[in-house]
């Protein structure tokens, strides 16, 4: 039977109950650029090779594990009894895949080809609900697992992150100094009062925009238009300045747009973002740039008709407070 097919059919007969669990979430930084890189075939390949040892050499404890598609969520139970030794070793293991990532494929012979170098963790711990039928875990759910996800997201960009509940003092002292603490805001889960969290000194930076009440930001647009023979001047980046800054860097976008001979307007034909390697943000002292790898965007316009007397429009979309 599909396994499709063999949940639907538990699902029926699903009952849930309350366990004590430590949620992780792992999120691989650079997937989707990643994935524009190599074959799908490869992707795949690189996937199975990459759970498998998260899941075989750094949780063999986990009582469930899901992907995610570019990461996955881990359940770790604990007792009353147990929980020090648990997170003890939940956080070193955690710590431990932290500094091994970039190497795990390192020796895999189906793999020749680079691959992402940096994880995002996040993890919560408490009560969550355990989805089962006919004694089998369907899945599981809660504020745990929502929080879990939540700083995961600030993990950038790398690193592991935890909330103050988790229990910083069930730690020994030499794994607490790889932590700094900082007060943050999270979508869904503390929007107007802020959460203790802690974040790896050494490789996590968390984002500006996590630091303050959250409110949807102004979003402003700067526009530059130049013709594609213009463009093609260009050594090797285009580079504009922007007019503020931005509240979070993360969240700058990049459209490129051509005009069309004999009708009014743009057609807007390549959306960026900043995780892409043909755009990086840059901060000078007080002033913000954004610079866009020009020659392989001329080349995809070509490809698609343009010719080097047609306007090129180039806006950068991004957030400020």
């Amino acid at each position: 039977m599909a396994m499709h097919k063999e949940f639907l059919k538990l699902l029926e007969k699903a009952t849930g109950r309350s366990e004590y669990v430590i949620a992780i979430n792992l999120d691989i930084r650079g997937f989707t650029p990643f994935c524009k890189e190599v074959d799908s075939v490869d992707v795949a390949t690189y996937i199975k090779k990459i759970y498998l040892k998260i899941i075989n050499n750094y949780f063999k404890n986990a009582l469930y594990y899901k992907p995610t598609g570019d990461g996955l969520i881990l359940i770790i139970p604990y007792t009353e009894e147990k929980l020090k030794e648990v997170a003890n070793s939940t956080i070193n293991s955690c710590l431990s895949l932290l500094e091994d990532f970039s190497s795990l494929c390192i020796g895999e012979a189906m793999i020749t080809y680079p691959t992402p170098q940096k994880i995002g963790i996040g993890l919560s711990r408490g009560s969550a609900c355990c989805i089962t039928a006919e004694d089998k875990v369907l899945d599981y759910s809660g504020r745990i697992l929502n929080l879990a996800s939540r700083l995961m997201d600030l993990a950038r960009p790398s690193g592991i992150v935890f909330d103050d509940s988790f229990g910083i003092d069930l730690l020994p002292n030499e794994t607490k100094e790889l932590f700094s603490e900082e007060t943050v805001y999270v979508r869904g889960i503390a929007e107007e009062e802020p959460i203790k969290v802690f974040h790896t000194k050494k490789h996590t930076l968390i984002p500006d925009s996590y630091k303050q009440p959250l409110k949807e930001p102004t979003w402003i647009t700067n526009t530059q238009e130049h013709l594609l023979k213009t463009l093609k001047t260009i050594r090797e980046r285009f580079t504009t300045k922007l007019d503020r800054k931005p509240l979070d860097e993360n969240k700058i976008r990049v459209e490129i747009a051509h005009d069309k001979p004999g009708i009014e307007g743009f057609e807007t034909v390549m959306i960026y973002s900043i995780d892409d390697d043909e755009v990086e943000f840059l901060q000078r002292g007080n002033r913000y740039y954004v610079t866009v790898m020009i020659h392989d965007i001329i080349k995809e316009l070509e490809k698609e008709g343009v010719t080097e007397d047609m306007k090129i429009r180039i806006d950068i979309i991004y957030p400020v407070k």
